[in-house]
């Protein structure tokens, strides 16, 4: 706005949510071909690797593909959010990301699911709420979850590596844990990674 390279708040926070929103797309459809790194460097022979599962999906009936809508132009051609299906389609999602994981082994060979390996789950932070009933629902109690929504707000595909970092600062990560992180975004498009997070290579 200084620059004046616009008009007024409601314009720059309109090009903000829609980059944000393409970001989100970008960053799920990205997952499969290139798994983001904290450190892009070979692991040393012999030792686990840091991503050990990734999974996305695209699908679901077309009320939760258009959950979330741009350009709408019934709303002056921005972005329209219809909760409900949007809830639906998290529902749906999480459900089956949890039982996958329940059928998984561990990857440490112990007897047990990989569900049963993982340390903490950091979610994408888009409604506390939401997320802490799906998974309620799913079998998953609220203590194995970390939240920084309060402090940070839904910062679309960046909230969970920066929920990650902010659980490293608190002291929540204080060693080398197994995470899992699901997100969902626009589209029908879901994914989760399984990784081990070090908080010894996380930059705070």
């Amino acid at each position: 706005m200084d620059a004046k390279g616009y008009a007024g708040r409601y314009d720059l926070l309109r090009d903000l949510a829609l980059n944000l929103f393409w970001v989100n797309r970008y960053a799920m459809t990205m997952y499969e071909k290139r798994p983001t790194r904290w450190r892009d460097v070979p692991a040393p022979p012999g030792t686990p690797p840091d991503i050990e599962w990734v999974q996305t999906y695209a699908s679901g009936p077309m009320s939760e593909v258009d959950s979330i809508i741009w350009p709408n132009p019934e709303f002056d051609n921005n972005i329209t959010v219809y909760g409900p299906q949007v809830i639906a389609l998290a529902r749906r999602y999480l459900t089956q990301m949890i039982d996958e994981l329940r059928g998984l082994p561990r990857p440490d060979g112990v007897s047990g699911s990989l569900l049963d390996s993982i340390d903490l789950i950091v979610p994408h932070q888009a409604n506390k709420t939401m997320v802490l009933q799906l998974a309620e629902a799913a079998g998953v109690g609220p203590e194995r979850l970390y939240f920084d929504i309060e402090k940070v707000g839904n910062t679309s595909s960046a909230s969970i590596p920066i929920a990650i970092q902010d659980a490293v600062r608190e002291g929540v990560i204080d060693r080398p844990m197994r995470i899992f992180a699901p997100g969902f975004g626009a589209g029908a498009v879901a994914g989760y990674v399984v990784a081990r997070i070090d908080p010894a290579i996380v930059a705070v």
